[in-house]
């Protein structure tokens, strides 16, 4: 490859820096344990607080639940989802899905975090994708 000048330089290794740091990302996501999906984010999204929301894997009368059935967020929230399962026996993995965030998770007794950032606004279907009979809910994204 060939430059004319050091800027046509530094701005290529600019652009190939850029293209490199996702896998660099999800190489330590991988390392830690700790999975984040994030809808493309503004920059202005990024320095807004974080909206921590709960959900558990929980058994009652025989049926699992992904439990509160209902949760809120406003456009533009960045959400962190605190996923923990309390549902014991051999099949101790469930799963949880939000699939128009591009969420898909396996979920032990350890937990798991996902974070992503609520860019559209609608009702939205989460579920456990390993189990189609367990009962999911739903987040509703309203406009700010």
């Amino acid at each position: 490859m060939k430059f004319s000048n050091s800027l046509t330089l530094t701005l290529s290794v600019a652009l190939l820096a850029s293209l490199s740091l996702p896998s660099a990302q999800a190489d330590a996501q991988a390392k830690s344990g700790k999975a984040t999906h994030s809808a493309p984010v503004k920059a202005d999204a990024v320095a807004a607080p974080v909206l921590k929301l709960q959900l558990e894997a929980v058994v009652k009368d025989g049926t699992k639940y992904w439990l509160p059935a209902q949760l809120k967020a406003k456009k533009g929230d960045r959400i962190r989802l605190k996923l923990e399962n309390h549902i014991a026996g051999p099949n101790s993995i469930h799963g949880f899905r939000l699939k128009e965030f591009h969420i898909e998770e396996l979920v032990d007794h350890q937990g798991k975090e996902v974070e992503f950032v609520a860019d559209h606004t609608g009702t939205f279907k989460y579920d456990c994708h390993l189990h189609p009979a367990h009962v999911g809910g739903e987040l509703i994204v309203e406009e700010k």
